[in-house]
């Protein structure tokens, strides 16, 4: 009797089960019909009925947003011996156009069947003006303009360039500002990748007041300067910032300044400014034989530590070159030898100081010259040439020529060492047989012969050998830095690896995480990619990266994995697949993938 109520229940259970599976819906909704290019869009996608086996929400192509997985939840329910599951996925939604739009079915697979969900019809338009808030204190900078922009709204951004026909290796500024006269938290700015252009920031960020007809904005600012590296249009593209602004939806009872409590309701914007395009003309025709790629406006300066020297001693020539452009290029012009003087170069120096005007800086050259005979010398003058974009012509620098006197080392005088008669007679001058300096004995003990102990022997030794050995290893040293100069790109290459494990091991014992974590680890493999062929890895995309690896022989499926880990990276810094994976689980992935693909390229 017992086992027989048992199966009745079990079959009523296993009936409500199939039930639950058999009843599977999709719906998917948002918290907005009606949007603009600055808000974000809360998509909900739900799916009940599901046991297990489901698969995830496949979102249909949808370019006029761009889609961010914000989570997902579930909850289960029993009602009447009946069980019904329900699972929420969660989007964010960005407008990238105005118009209106259509969102597909969104389709989800379980036991074996595709399910769809009914498509969604959005309507965004231009961005409107938001109430107007109290402003934070800053400090007493003012710029003050005759006339109002961007149509009195209360917060807006920009992004522009200070030359968009440039020269290649032209300096060129890149400046990104945000006016608000509210209250505003939670900015994340997100700046492109300058692709085709070598980039270093000017002004990390700075705050100041700027009135604005007879408002006045709050203005943040950053500036990048970009080196264009070829010529053609190159497009910088979009600059976007997402921030939480105060809600519009509030009575007008709470805009006054002494209800603007801290707890108040925010929303979030996504403010961006258009991509820019530059166009970059090549450098004319005719360059001198001494250019070096210099481009912008410098001087050069030559001088010598001591013109007038002894033999024995030194001098050191100093060759600055200085200006505005990109500096760091530049190359020690001498070419001439000196045959009077060993020569002996010291490292470049580079000093740069950055404002809102550009990098300026200058490159110093120190070379040491040590005489080997005496007389004067002429040191021939310099010659180095650069292109000037305003002008648009080659210019040349010369230095005057420089004297070098060297005077020969004071003779010493020594004492003459003469041989004396021993008779009794007369002592009469003999003849010098030596020139020295004589050792004055007052002990007879010093004349006789000392042992020598075994320390002092080993000092002997090490004197004799140790001079020779640092020869030797100083030799070897030059010529290792000779060859590691003169072939780059194959030390480079071959070091690869090397940086990138001490990188990731450094990642992996600092305390950061989250989206630096994911930065880091990103530019890592940048980097590591650009070594590995040779050429800048921060401004290539991922199409770009796993194009040179296969250039490299480095396969198809791991390139394919390797272009899939860096979109995957890509898009978990916005919070999506972070959610998922730890930090160290990313590390760990990154690593083991550039150790297959290095198997694979060395074989």
């Amino acid at each position: 009797m017992r086992k027989t109520l048992f199966l009745i229940v079990c079959s009523f259970f296993l009936a409500g089960i199939q039930t639950a599976q058999a009843d599977v819906s999709v719906s998917a909704s948002v918290d907005r019909a009606q949007a603009t290019l600055e808000d974000e869009i809360y998509l909900t996608v739900t799916v009940r009925g599901v046991l297990t086996g489901s698969s995830e929400p496949v979102l249909p192509p949808i370019p006029a947003f761009k889609a961010i997985q914000s989570g997902t939840s579930s909850s289960i329910q029993i009602i009447n011996g009946n069980i019904e599951t329900k699972k929420e996925f969660s989007y964010i939604l960005i407008p990238k156009d105005e118009g209106t739009h259509t969102i597909g079915p969104i389709s989800v697979l379980a036991g074996g069947r595709e399910y769809k969900s009914r498509p969604i019809t959005i309507q965004i338009g231009s961005a409107g003006p938001v109430p107007r808030q109290n402003l934070p204190s800053l400090g007493k900078r003012e710029d003050v303009v005759p006339q109002a922009e961007e149509g009195g709204k209360e917060y807006w951004m920009t992004a522009e360039v200070s030359n968009a026909d440039p020269y290649v290796n032209e300096q060129i500024l890149y400046t990104f500002r945000f006016f608000t006269r509210v209250n505003v938290g939670g900015a994340q700015l997100t700046i492109p990748e300058f692709k085709d252009f070598w980039s270093e920031e000017v002004v990390p960020e700075k705050k100041y007041y700027k009135t604005i007809g007879d408002q006045r904005y709050v203005v943040s600012e950053k500036v990048i300067a970009l080196y264009p590296l070829k010529s053609g249009s190159l497009e910088i593209p979009e600059t976007s910032l997402r921030l939480e602004v105060p809600d519009d939806a509030r009575g007008r009872f709470f805009n006054d300044s002494f209800f603007n409590f801290p707890t108040m309701k925010m929303k979030q914007k996504n403010l961006r400014a258009k991509p820019i395009l530059v166009s970059v003309k090549p450098l004319p025709p005719g360059k001198p034989e001494n250019f070096t790629n210099l481009v912008g406006q410098f001087g050069l300066s030559v001088n010598l530590s001591n013109p007038e020297i002894k033999m024995g001693d030194s001098t050191t020539l100093n060759v600055e070159l200085s200006g505005q452009g990109n500096v760091k290029d530049g190359v020690l012009p001498l070419k001439a030898e000196l045959p009077a003087f060993k020569t002996y170069d010291d490292r470049p120096a580079v000093d740069t100081v950055k404002s809102e005007t550009g990098i300026q800086g200058k490159k110093s050259f120190k070379k040491a010259l040590v005489p080997v005979q005496s007389g004067e010398f002429s040191i021939p003058p310099f010659s180095v040439s650069y292109f000037d974009p305003q002008k648009g012509t080659y210019e040349s620098l010369t230095s005057p020529s420089l004297i070098v006197r060297v005077l020969p080392s004071e003779a010493e005088r020594l004492n003459p060492v003469t041989a004396r008669s021993s008779s009794d007679s007369a002592v009469k001058e003999s003849p010098v047989i030596a020139e020295d300096i004589a050792t004055i004995h007052t002990d007879a003990l010093a004349l006789e012969s000392q042992q020598w102990g075994t320390g002092s022997k080993a000092l002997v030794f090490a004197g004799l050998f140790f001079p020779p050995l640092l020869f030797l290893g100083t030799l070897a040293f030059q010529k290792y830095q000779t060859q590691k100069r003169e072939n780059a790109s194959v030390y480079r290459s071959r070091t690869a690896w090397y940086h990138f494990q001490k990188k990731v091991e450094k990642l992996s014992r600092s305390r950061e995480k989250g989206d630096k974590v994911l930065e880091e680890l990103t530019d890592s493999l940048r980097d590591y990619v650009g070594d590995r062929c040779g050429i800048y890895g921060r401004g290539l995309t991922v199409a770009d990266m796993t194009g040179h690896l296969e250039e490299r022989d480095a396969g198809r499926d791991l390139t394919a994995k390797f272009g899939q880990l860096m979109q995957q990276l890509e898009s978990s810094r916005y919070g999506g697949e972070a959610q998922k994976k730890q930090a160290f689980e990313w590390i760990n992935e990154a690593k083991n993938l550039v150790r297959a693909i290095e198997r694979k390229i060395k074989r």
